[in-house]
């Protein structure tokens, strides 16, 4: 693919971008609508997606060890940010938090799918698998616990005891209406109960099951050809521009509050993942016998935002508001960092067709 091809294929995204920022500034795109269009692609459009790029996994060794690879890169990435906290000062308890996990879900496989076809996700899909378990299970009950912790405090009283107030889910009911913030087993339940009913998780594991069972598809309803891969195609297809209308929507409020942390988090992440994933790229890949699209598909990866549903359980506003921009500034940055990758060094190495 030349420069212009892939200039071309970069224009819808930035695009839509624009537009959904517009159009949520405008007001024709609502906060309601963009909940609804994130639940198309949660629940609809993504897992359509990853069914394909799974089911089309080589399902081996090697795999386990890229995913276990990638997954202890995520754990160490939060200990890693333990340093720019101390050097610049940063709220720990949100910096870790950032410091970990990537928005594959919602941003990269839209970005990956427009820069290399949908023939590259299963490389993409490949490097996912290992940050998907991580954060479906070890930042997500960290996820869980920041969230007790903040509605045990108002149980406690450090914001004053309301008699008959509404705990959270899950939470015991005391006789005079107080509630008890549900424990560890209640947490793990639920992490549980949130993998096993998830579509996104529900597509990958049928993706990998048919993968082992069909390799490569050959022959299948979903294969090339097939009579359902139109119908899987169509629907995961709509994936990029749902999600490139969400972002821009999100980017429509863009606060410059807390702006110079935002920047050094944002930078202090970008050299650590950019460390991790060279040498995920340069040590394991070459052993395990991967080519240069698996290495693009891990750098890819790692200079992704952190997952978007972090402010979700953070109840203190001042960390809202930083890790909102953070996470604003971050996917402007892994948008024009994808394109320049996709410039630089995938067109020269994968050159024209």
């Amino acid at each position: 693919m030349d420069s212009w091809s892939l200039i071309s294929q970069f224009l819808p995204i930035i695009f839509l971008v624009a537009l959904g920022a517009m159009l949520g500034k405008q007001g024709f795109l609502t906060g309601p609508m963009i909940e609804g269009l994130k639940r198309i692609v949660s629940s609809i459009s993504l897992p359509a997606l990853l069914f394909l790029a799974f089911s089309r996994v080589s399902v081996e060794g090697r795999l386990s060890l890229l995913a276990f690879a990638v997954f202890i890169s995520c754990a160490l990435l939060g200990f890693t940010a333990l340093l720019p906290v101390k050097l610049f000062s940063l709220p720990k308890g949100a910096t870790v938090l950032l410091f970990q996990g990537f928005e594959a879900g919602m941003l990269g496989y839209a970005l990956f799918t427009s820069f290399y076809g949908k023939s590259a996700l299963p490389a993409f899909a490949s490097a996912d698998l290992g940050q998907v378990i991580y954060v479906f299970t070890v930042l997500m009950f960290q996820l869980q616990r920041v969230d007790s912790s903040a509605a045990g405090k108002e149980w406690s009283g450090d914001k004053g005891q309301t008699k008959g107030k509404q705990g959270p889910p899950g939470s015991r009911s005391q006789p005079d209406g107080q509630e008890i913030p549900k424990g560890k087993v209640q947490e793990l339940r639920a992490i549980l109960i949130g993998l096993l009913s998830s579509p996104v998780i529900l597509a990958i594991i049928s993706g990998l099951l048919a993968s082992i069972w069909f390799p490569g598809a050959r022959g299948t309803p979903w294969d090339e050809g097939g009579f359902l891969y139109p119908l899987l195609g169509t629907v995961g297809s709509v994936t990029t521009p749902l999600v490139s209308l969400v972002v821009g929507f999100g980017l429509k409020d863009l606060s410059l509050t807390n702006v110079t942390k935002s920047l050094l988090l944002i930078l202090s992440r970008l050299v650590a993942v950019i460390l991790f994933a060279l040498g995920i790229i340069k040590l394991l890949l070459p052993a395990l016998g991967y080519g240069f699209m698996q290495a693009l598909a891990v750098i890819s990866l790692f200079i992704l935002p952190p997952p978007f549903i972090i402010p979700v359980f953070k109840k203190d506003d001042e960390d809202r508001a930083l890790i909102s921009t953070v996470l604003s500034l971050h996917t402007l940055v892994a948008i024009l960092f994808a394109f320049g990758i996709a410039l630089i060094w995938g067109n020269s190495q994968l050159g024209s067709p």
